[in-house]
């Protein structure tokens, strides 16, 4: 496995542990409010409320932006921001143009690296940058925590850093159709005559996963499937006999993690999703376990392949 592939693959399994507490929802539900109310002409000083209920006052509209996550930079670009963003992580890999900016630490935040490049605006995620935050605020950096333990809370990530940005007319339209396109992925999915049984598996050795409750979760549901793991989990592990106890219809993992899985004692034989290769690779590892505004591409493509999985077994008894 690559360097970049392994720091990936750390980033989403911390990112799993982090959230694994999320706010399990039937539907994705409106965001909660972020001030300040939409304007053409951005008005500061303004204070924005971060995840926490801290609040964070900016004078001016950030010129020098540093991202300690994949996902907070994702939604930076697509905030047409990428040109104020001073620095990212090295698994800050989309777009393209985010692999160009100087980086600031991998799974672990280098924080002179951060402060070399006086930011006016750091955006941090809560639980997976703990220790960063902590730090960067012992020192009075402008640090701007979101959340992502659940889709909710990642529509409400990009409206706060849109509000935080001046871009508020244009983050509140991006979570308005990312909730749109995901409630009507939910709706053209509740047809299926019967729900696959998925297992996100992002590692094998050991096996990690996610429960109910998860980010995941929510995923999983609006694309027409459910859960494997429907108990809770301690630490979000799996042994390779639960997985065999579980059963699961359809594997989402990465393509270097189908191998394993298919060479584990067993699980050719009994896990029907092995048995039969339903093996799911969304276009980009990072799509569906990375919160940001191409979620609800990555649910579109796991709900086009469940579609085709139900369909091939008409006879399939719920």
């Amino acid at each position: 496995m690559s360097r970049r592939n392994l720091l990936c693959g750390l980033l989403l399994i911390a990112f799993v542990l982090a959230g694994r507490h999320g706010v399990r929802l039937d539907a994705v539900q409106p965001p909660r409010t972020v001030p300040p109310k939409t304007s053409s002409v951005p008005i500061y000083p303004r204070s924005i409320k971060d995840a926490r209920g801290k609040s964070l006052t900016l004078l001016h509209p950030p010129q020098r932006i540093v991202s300690l996550t994949p996902s907070n930079t994702e939604i930076l670009f697509a905030l047409q921001l990428g040109k104020k963003v001073v620095g990212v992580t090295e698994a800050c890999d989309f777009p393209a143009e985010a692999k160009q900016k100087p980086k600031i630490g991998g799974f672990q935040i280098n924080i002179e690296r951060v402060l070399v490049q006086s930011p006016d605006l750091i955006v941090a995620v809560e639980g997976l940058n703990a220790r960063a935050i902590e730090a960067l605020e012992r020192v009075k950096a402008p640090v701007l925590v979101v959340s992502t333990k659940s889709i909710a809370d990642t529509l409400q990530a990009v409206r706060t850093i849109g509000a935080a940005t001046g871009t508020d007319i244009i983050a509140n339209r991006i979570a308005s159709d990312m909730q749109s396109s995901l409630n009507n992925i939910l709706k053209v999915q509740s047809s299926l005559r019967w729900k696959p049984k998925i297992l996100m598996l992002y590692s094998v050795n050991p096996i990690y996963t996610t429960g109910p409750g998860s980010y995941i979760d929510e995923i999983i549901k609006i694309a027409g499937g459910r859960n494997a793991v429907d108990k809770p989990l301690s630490g979000d592990k799996l042994s390779a006999e639960q997985v065999l106890v579980l059963r699961p219809d359809v594997i989402i993992t990465g393509k270097e993690t189908q191998p394993q899985a298919e060479q584990m004692p067993g699980w050719a034989q009994g896990v029907p999703a092995v048995a039969k290769k339903r093996f799911f690779h969304a276009s980009d590892d990072a799509i569906l376990v990375r919160p940001c505004p191409r979620l609800p591409k990555g649910v579109k493509e796991l709900a086009n392949y469940l579609r085709k999985v139900v369909d091939s077994e008409p006879n399939h008894k719920p």
